[in-house]
């Protein structure tokens, strides 16, 4: 469960302007069912395979309070450690951040050692606190999460989403992109308040209508004052056989009173392999 509390937020989404060609026969598509059962396997099986990935992480921040004319920037790098944890139906992200600013971390944690410790529950609020300690503005962001719009095709959650088809992109050779549009209902919504309120979310996936593979997910939300937005990119990455999160973007946007601030963030993940370390997190 992901919880926020007054302008702090745990999952949002951006958007990231690609453009798509409407075509106007999508007559010869398979049925929009056919469509989500053809995406939900695909995720399904992206879980198993996904397991245990890492990638180098460049991470840039830009804060932005016009009345006040206040911006602040900043940019770490380091490691982002990936994966699905079926028994907790949850995709797990944990952010070894090496370098801030182009200066070294301080007081960096091991990772490793971390997700060797036990069970997801049993570390989460260091993994939580860890991926928030060099985040800026006043948006609070506890975690970033390049996969975290998949859940709405997870076979837990699936049948509290509606979903709808959008867009149909022809324009690539031998391949037909669909967007799937969803939207959350608030029984067992994948956000949640601090006071365990349900955040219902909204948002588009797109997938390839033959395989069912998912090359772009968007979602968002609103809650209280901040309306928050996120968007990933997904590429081929050869060596594992798998299409990888190589571009992850967010939009916060805090409007409180007299006080507006956009937060923007965009996170590119290069070089993709599997977690090596001696540990394993724990079902």
């Amino acid at each position: 469960m992901k919880t926020i509390a007054g302008a702090w937020l745990a999952f949002a989404i951006v958007s990231t302007a690609i453009p798509t060609s409407r075509s106007q026969k999508a007559t010869d598509l398979p049925a929009l069912d056919v469509l989500v059962a053809r995406a939900a396997d695909y995720v399904a099986a992206y879980q198993r395979d996904f397991a245990f990935l890492v990638a180098d992480e460049e991470y840039v921040q830009d804060v932005n309070a016009p009345r006040e004319k206040f911006q602040q920037s900043r940019t770490t790098r380091g490691e982002m450690f990936l994966t699905f944890i079926e028994a907790d139906d949850e995709w797990v992200a944990v952010h070894d951040v090496v370098e801030v600013d182009g200066a070294p971390a301080q007081d960096k944690i091991d990772v490793r050692a971390l997700l060797a410790l036990g069970s997801v529950r049993s570390v989460a609020a260091r993994v939580l606190s860890n991926n928030a300690r060099y985040n800026i503005g006043r948006v609070g962001r506890n975690i970033n999460q390049p996969t975290f719009a998949l859940l709405a095709l997870g076979a837990r959650r699936r049948s509290n989403f509606s979903f709808s088809r959008g867009d149909v992109d022809r324009s690539q050779p031998a391949r037909t992109l669909v967007t799937l549009r969803f939207k959350e209902g608030r029984s067992g919504a994948i956000v949640h308040g601090n006071d365990n309120k349900p955040i219902p979310s909204r948002g588009d996936i797109t997938i390839e209508a033959d395989t069912g593979r998912v090359v772009r997910t968007r979602i968002e939300f609103e809650v209280g004052s901040v309306s928050a937005e996120q968007a990933t990119v997904y590429s081929p990455e050869e060596r594992l056989s798998l299409l990888v999160p190589t571009l992850f973007t967010e939009k916060y946007v805090l409007q409180a009173g007299s006080h507006s601030e956009t937060t923007t963030c965009r996170a590119t993940y290069t070089n993709f392999k599997r977690f090596a370390g001696s540990g394993r997190i724990k079902k």
